[in-house]
């Protein structure tokens, strides 16, 4: 989650629930998302054939910053845009200024702001991200977040919001039951509630409850949250709401503020082949509405959490503008990648062996170095179809194997000075999730969090 209200009071020290408040001696752990930032939003938008607002001097903002560790990479990471981070939590906004005032970035500021009680028109920004909040909080929170983006957005630019999603995350309300009633019946201890709620589903799941039987996902995330901090799930499982939302409600009220859903920041699953079964696909063809179509791929994905991606008056590229805009992009073969083909990735409806004879050439030519969209289309003998290389550069995107580069700035002393920082931390025994990467405009992961 990000920075939200948590509805507790913790007293430093003894870490205790009191009642109904906000957790502020439980900072949420340091998080980064390569789906908040500016080139990855522009590179999906281009991909699903909408027009994208340019990265140079745009405006981003994040409803929910935490401790402004995912903004701060990003604003370092992109000197010629300018960031804000929001959030609610005092403790989140001092951390966020500190880190950026130790990393000197003068493209960043953060605002201690309730955003259900406030009523001031913000400056329009080109990219608005929402995470781990909307399922999180109060129903006049969640039309709050969506008023502000509503009004806040600026002509072509995109809100991302993220959310738990029926029926995927439904089971999940267990675990939020299990942990606040272990927490109470340790006095409102929160360390050992969780730990008690841990072992006690641990032990469900070892002796084959049904709950476990009926929905084997769950059992992953157990294993997942074992080995996660204790801040971690407090601040997703303790909150007095925790909502998964059937996508019909929130495509609804967006379009109330004048918003239309136009894709996923999970690229995957905006390609229907590799992300509803088969023997789905049908059933999905079949329906013309796009909000039940949506329901039905939830349905059909068996989906648990949603990256919305919301425009006003969103502009479609004709033919000759989306090859012109695709032609533009460039890619760089992440770190570890693979460089020569076959190859095989995860889905969420199996592993898919995406097609060697394309593949394999555009590996290669990546493994050499960067390459535009249009010089990977000639990496073989015959050119592969636009169609057919937009969704393969996709699919590998959303596999964590390349990644969109925006190729503009070239100062790298914002990077450099907080790269510093970031290491001297991990030096000290902290967790850093990643580090500036100036060339993506994003950040480099050094480790795989929990979505």
């Amino acid at each position: 989650m990000g920075g939200f209200p948590v509805f507790y009071e913790l007293r430093t020290g003894e870490r205790r629930l009191n009642g109904p408040a906000y957790i502020t001696d439980i900072a949420y752990v340091p998080r980064f998302h390569r789906e908040h930032s500016p080139a990855w939003l522009v590179a999906t938008l281009t991909a699903l054939g909408f027009a994208s607002p340019p990265i140079r001097g745009s405006r981003w903002c994040e409803i929910g910053c935490g401790d402004g560790f995912g903004a701060c990479l990003l604003a370092a990471a992109n000197p010629d845009a300018h960031f804000t981070g929001i959030d609610i939590n005092p403790a989140h906004i001092e951390a966020a200024r500190r880190l950026a005032s130790e990393a000197r970035l003068g493209n960043i500021e953060f605002h201690l702001l309730d955003i259900a009680d406030d009523r001031r028109k913000a400056a329009p920004f080109e990219f608005i991200v929402a995470h781990g909040i909307y399922s999180w909080v109060a129903p006049h929170t969640r039309n709050a977040i969506m008023r502000f983006a509503a009004q806040s957005i600026a002509p072509g630019g995109v809100f991302y919001l993220h959310y738990m999603t029926q029926p995927g995350a439904a089971p999940f309300s267990l675990f939020q039951s299990i942990f606040r009633q272990m927490v109470a019946a340790e006095n409102g201890h929160v360390e050992r509630g969780i730990r008690a709620g841990l072992d006690l589903l641990a032990r469900l799941k070892a002796t084959n409850a049904g709950f476990f039987v009926a929905h084997p996902a769950a059992a992953a995330t157990l294993d997942h949250l074992a080995k996660e901090d204790v801040a971690y799930i407090a601040h997703e499982y303790l909150n007095d709401h925790f909502a998964p939302l059937h996508v019909a409600e929130v495509m609804q009220a967006a379009a109330g503020m004048g918003l239309r859903l136009v894709g996923s920041a999970t690229p995957i699953e905006n390609i229907d082949a590799l992300s509803v079964p088969g023997s789905v696909m049908p059933v999905v063809q079949d329906v013309k509405d796009s909000v039940l179509r949506e329901t039905l791929k939830d349905a059909a994905r068996n989906q648990a959490l949603r990256r919305d991606l919301y425009m006003r008056d969103p502009k479609p590229l004709d033919p000759a503008r989306h090859t012109a805009a695709l032609n533009d992009m460039v890619f760089g073969l992440l770190p570890g990648g693979p460089v020569s083909g076959p190859l095989t990735i995860d889905t969420r409806i199996g592993p898919i062996e995406l097609p060697a004879a394309h593949v394999a050439p555009l590996l290669s030519r990546l493994s050499k170095g960067p390459a535009s969209f249009a010089q990977t289309q000639h990496a073989e003998p015959s050119p592969v179809p636009t169609g057919l290389l937009n969704q393969i550069l996709h699919a590998l995107m959303g596999a964590g194997i390349v990644h969109p580069l925006p190729g503009m700035a070239i100062d790298t002393a914002a990077c450099d000075r907080l790269n510093a920082i970031l290491v001297e931390r991990i030096r000290n025994g902290a967790k850093v999730p990643a580090l500036a990467a100036l060339e993506m405009g994003s950040g480099l992961p050094l480790w795989r969090a929990e979505p």
